[in-house]
């Protein structure tokens, strides 16, 4: 087996007004937030609109990716991946459950790939960069 290092900070937040703090946490990394999403749904009612305000209100520029599918493909992912660099975001903000979070996950490529994201992951050496 080949070595390698792996780094991924995490920061789970949890617990009753926690959700106001969204702003200042994405504020950390930039100035401008993709909010990434489902589609508005009635049991996600308002969820939306709120994480646009604390993050307005945190001095953020926003704009949202809504075509969040459960089990997202990796078409989706590229959908947003492109939704991300056409408005040069410098945070991406997952909202609204887990395909959201696993959507996200690819959105922050340092730089686009010509490929689709499946053959990348499987053969990184061979793909087109």
């Amino acid at each position: 087996m080949k070595s390698f290092q792996y780094f991924q900070p995490t920061e789970i937040r949890f617990g009753r007004g926690r959700f106001a703090e969204l702003g200042s946490v994405a504020a950390r990394f930039g100035h401008r937030a993709l909010l990434v999403s489902v589609p508005e749904e009635p049991c996600f009612q308002g969820l939306f609109t709120r994480a646009k305000a604390h993050l307005a209100k945190a001095g953020l520029a926003v704009t949202r990716f809504d075509e969040v599918i459960p089990n997202p493909t990796t078409d989706v992912v590229a959908m947003g991946a492109l939704a991300a660099r056409r408005f040069r975001a410098d945070v991406v903000v997952a909202v609204g459950g887990g395909s959201g979070i696993t959507c996200s996950s690819g959105r922050r490529s340092p730089r686009p790939r010509p490929c689709r994201s499946w053959r990348w992951r499987r053969h990184p050496a061979r793909a087109p960069m």
